[in-house]
C-alpha cells in the first residue's frame, strides 16, 4: 500500500516546472527520493494561486501472525 500526505496552502504559488532550480531545490531532493522508494512528488500550482504538493510514498506491510 501507500502513505499519501497532502499539504496545500492559498500563498502565492509559483511554477512547479521550475523544481530544481534556484529556490525549490527542497522539492527536487524529496522528488528523488521519492523516485528512489518506488513513490511520487505531484505538486499542483501556479502564480498567484497557492500550492498543493502531495506525497505517496510505498509502505511496507509486514505479515500478520
Amino acid at each position: 500500500g501507500n502513505a499519501i500526505l497532502t499539504l496545500a496552502d492559498n500563498g502565492n504559488g509559483f511554477d512547479p516546472d521550475s523544481i530544481g532550480h534556484d529556490n525549490e531545490f527542497g522539492l527536487f531532493s524529496i522528488r528523488e527520493r521519492m523516485t528512489y522508494l518506488g513513490g511520487k512528488l505531484i505538486v499542483k500550482s501556479s502564480p498567484g494561486s497557492g500550492t498543493t504538493v502531495q506525497i505517496h510514498c510505498p509502505v511496507k506491510q509486514e505479515p500478520t501472525p
